[in-house]
């Protein structure tokens, strides 16, 4: 399982927090705000480590990426803009 995160303020320490949550180490850069965490753990920690912090987040199956989705929903107040 793949972990996406982004925000406007992501910071790197924060991101190694949320990996650490995870159960992984193996963190790449997508761009300057956001990162995919590979090789993730689902766990309710991960939420609510992300919601106290105001980052937004997405389980992804492996293999699986935004480009290949048909039908993406969301509000739009910054949640995908900044990627």
């Amino acid at each position: 399982m793949n972990l996406v995160v982004q925000a406007p303020e992501l910071q790197k320490a924060q991101v190694g927090e949320i990996a650490r949550l995870a159960g992984t180490t193996r963190i790449e850069t997508v761009s300057d705000r956001a990162y995919r965490l590979r090789g993730a753990v689902r766990n309710d920690a991960v939420g609510g480590y992300c919601g106290q912090r105001r980052i937004d987040y997405a389980w992804m199956p492996e293999g699986r990426r935004f480009a290949g989705l048909k039908l993406l929903a969301m509000d739009m107040d910054s949640t995908l803009i900044t990627i």
